[in-house]
């Protein structure tokens, strides 16, 4: 998937007081720069944007499936394995809602 997509949009953005509510981008483009881009530009020389996207998928395959995560709720679990958990709640849930029913 291309970091760049040109299609029309519709987007919604955040209070301007209120900086908490983007916290998660926030969070995400904190690790991006902090951990790989700017360790990145200190050893590689990005001769395309192509070059730059190959590097930003492998570390955000990284940053969902490996990195542990200490936000809200996520017990130092990867967003992956959050996920997953999220999805075996509900089936749990449903099965309990159909063996009322």
């Amino acid at each position: 998937m291309p970091i760049i997509v040109v299609q029309t949009l519709n987007g919604s953005s955040s209070f301007i007081p209120r900086p908490q509510s983007n916290g998660y981008v926030e969070s995400l483009d904190r690790a991006l720069l902090d951990e790989r881009f700017r360790v990145a530009y200190r050893t590689n020389f990005y001769v395309s944007v192509h070059d730059m996207e190959k590097d930003f998928q492998v570390y955000i395959k990284f940053y969902n499936n490996e990195r542990s995560h200490q936000g809200r709720n996520m017990n130092r679990r990867t967003p992956y394995q959050f996920f997953l958990d999220g999805i075996r709640e509900l089936k749990q849930r449903e099965d309990q809602y159909s063996k009322l029913s």
